[in-house]
């Protein structure tokens, strides 16, 4: 069943007749060659926090507390996840009066479906005798320790940042086209939106990914004469009240080659916000956590015995470890 769908923000403006489009000739097809270039660099170069029209964002406070013995004896001590009253917070709040109350159409987004763009380090707390390393899903491992390396960093009692710290480097890159498209369409929505009924015609849900594109390209002329003249221009670019629109099915195989490699990539980069699970790591070059090596505080003695003893006693102390930040994010707009 096809069911009208929220217009991806990036949609073209709908033509208002026949005669517009062909008089119509796309703005990339009206480039210079230099113009065109720049274009595309435009559209396809990495995105940064700022290029972001309206960046979703969650504050979390990621935390672990145990002793370095208990942290290596159960290793779940050592991940943060969010809880499952939380997973709202990655939906877009459209209410306007008790926003805390907000629930049903009044939240949009997919918070199983999101892409890290970002990470905003606001504090950080490490009591720990050793430094200690977070990865994050969807955040590259860049920061360099020992042989190891992960999203960010405490040293053992470091003072925290004196201004928020930015760390733009996402597993999946988002540009500019992508997030223009707000990554509305997954594979599974392709099914659904675009159905070839047979071997001649197809069908596409208005208002969905696989319109928007149709629609872009018969507003830059991209279909043979034959194609457009089986079409129904009109109602494709003005479809009223219709849920679906036909087209020729050489139109549906050509919207969805070019459409479901798209999705299938953008696919790779989108991480389950409902298992969110960010890991804490001993990172002073020493896999486990209640190693007696290179403890902050331990001593060193011609008396091996009780040097061990005090090395021992440190790793039974509990201990805390903090970040605070802000996730940035997009999600599909549904």
């Amino acid at each position: 069943m096809f069911k009208a769908r929220q217009q991806p923000k990036a949609a073209v403006e709908y033509s208002s007749s026949e005669e517009d489009v062909v008089e119509h000739i796309g703005d990339e097809a009206q480039m210079d060659p230099k113009q065109l270039e720049e274009h595309m660099l435009t559209m396809y170069k990495p995105m940064s926090i700022s290029d972001m029209k309206r960046p979703q964002c969650v504050y979390v406070h990621m935390e672990i507390v145990g002793s370095p013995h208990e942290l290596e004896m159960n290793p779940s001590l050592a991940k943060w996840q969010i809880h499952h009253a939380h997973h709202d917070q990655f939906k877009d709040n459209l209410a306007i009066h008790d926003r805390h109350l907000a629930k049903g159409d009044e939240l949009i987004g997919s918070a199983n479906r999101i892409i890290p763009i970002g990470l905003r380090v606001y504090n950080h707390q490490n009591t720990y005798p050793f430094s200690v390393g977070l990865r994050i899903p969807g955040i590259m491992d860049k920061y360099l320790s020992k042989a190891e390396k992960y999203a960010w960093v405490v040293g053992s009692n470091q003072a925290p940042p004196s201004e928020p710290m930015d760390i733009f480097d996402p597993t999946h890159i988002v540009n500019k086209y992508q997030y223009e498209n707000a990554m509305v369409c997954s594979s599974a929505d392709l099914d659904r939106d675009l159905v070839h009924m047979n071997k001649e015609r197809s069908k596409i849900a208005v208002g969905s990914f696989p319109h928007a594109r149709l629609v872009e390209h018969i507003n830059n002329r991209s279909f043979t004469r034959e194609e457009m003249a089986a079409m129904d221009v009109r109602q494709i670019l003005n479809p009223g009240q219709n849920q679906e629109v036909e087209v020729p099915r050489s139109v549906g195989d050509k919207l969805e080659g070019e459409i479901r490699p798209f999705v299938e990539d953008a696919s790779k980069g989108m991480i389950d916000a409902t298992n969110w699970v960010s890991t804490f790591h001993r990172a002073d070059g020493q896999k486990s956590w209640n190693s007696h090596r290179q403890l902050v505080g331990s001593i060193v003695t011609g008396k091996a015995v009780n040097a061990t003893k005090v090395n021992a006693d440190l790793l039974h102390v509990v201990g805390t470890c903090v970040v605070s930040a802000a996730i940035f994010f997009v999600t599909p707009e549904k």
